[in-house]
């Protein structure tokens, strides 16, 4: 008999603490700014989120918490019959920056925010600068400035503002016979052309140019944006391709995985490569520059001759199971 009614004693100490037990706290900012989302996180498991005023802010059942309209509400987190709950602020958050939001460098542009008593900010005055009061820009140089207007809630808005300069610069190395490169121009959607074209070549729309004999030229690059039409000039100069400029940047043994061996580099006659067991050489291709394959071979080996005697002096490409490339010089 008392066996049972302690038995009862404890089943009902147990219910009563399994209905009264502890929630842990909701983790989460009290304030935001309408139109922010964040994470609501409570680290009991298998609760309910709910939001008191819906109109201020929701909350989904992963404890996703978008603020809408400036006012307070009150997040509550249930689990069974018990609850834990929170208060939340949200602030009222400025209007959407409106403008012409690209300037020439020393041109002005005005920006505009509806929401009164905010101020207004650039995060670099080195590219754009702004009246902190009336939204007044202006471009310094090239470049991309981020302008912030804060309100004294501490709630924001951002735009980017684009500094154009008229024709812009060109950036780029200079090349080699039979080697080219892409050049690229600081002012977008421009056209390429070379001044003679005795030198080297250039695709009007791309900028790629390839080298084709030796000596000066110069890349005419014209555009037209905000500011006009500009044309930059950039000269290059078209180096030997097995000049020092030209091959110092290439090994005259190339290591790869699996012993993979490339040599000499330049060469005159021939190229070897050389491999181990775990990765037998089965294929060998040789493009030139422009994608033309000019040597293709099967093999099944761990050391290759190619013979390159009958090529042209040039940059060429080697290709080695189809995936490994390497650059090397035909003197």
């Amino acid at each position: 008999m008392q066996m049972k009614r302690f038995t009862s004693v404890l089943l009902l100490l147990f219910v009563f603490f399994a209905k009264s037990f502890a929630i842990g706290a909701i983790q989460s900012d009290t304030v935001f700014c309408n139109g922010t989302k964040s994470v609501f996180i409570d680290t009991t498991l298998g609760g309910t989120w709910s939001s008191s005023n819906i109109k201020v802010g929701t909350i989904d059942p992963d404890g996703l918490f978008s603020a809408l309209t400036a006012g307070t509400t009150t997040i509550v987190y249930t689990v069974g019959s018990n609850s834990v709950s929170q208060i939340v602020t949200v602030l009222q958050s400025p209007a959407i920056i409106t403008g012409a939001r690209d300037v020439c460098e020393a041109g002005t542009t005005v920006l505009i925010d509806t929401t009164a008593n905010g101020k207004w900010f650039s995060s670099n005055p080195y590219i754009a600068t702004i009246d902190s009061m009336k939204g007044d820009a202006m471009g310094v140089a090239t470049g991309v400035a981020i302008i912030t207007y804060k309100m004294p809630n501490g709630c924001y808005d951002t735009t980017d503002l684009t500094v154009h300069t008229l024709g812009g610069k060109v950036e780029g190395m200079n090349l080699c016979v039979g080697d080219w490169r892409v050049y690229e121009g600081t002012e977008p959607g421009g056209t390429w052309s070379m001044s003679n074209g005795t030198a080297a070549t250039i695709d009007t729309f791309t900028g790629k140019a390839t080298g084709i004999a030796i000596g000066e030229d110069t890349i005419i690059y014209t555009v037209t944006n905000i500011c006009g039409t500009g044309v930059v000039r950039y000269p290059i100069y078209v180096h030997e391709a097995y000049s020092s400029y030209c091959w110092v940047s290439v090994p005259a043994v190339a290591t790869q995985a699996g012993g993979l061996k490339i040599y000499p580099n330049p060469t005159q006659h021939s190229i070897t490569v050389t491999s181990d067991e775990l990765l037998p050489i089965t294929a060998i291709s040789v493009t030139n520059l422009t994608g033309r394959s000019v040597l293709a071979q099967d093999y099944n080996t761990v050391k290759a001759e190619v013979d390159v005697s009958n090529l042209p002096n040039g940059v060429y490409l080697i290709r080695i199971n189809g995936t490994e490339v390497r650059k090397f010089i035909k003197q």
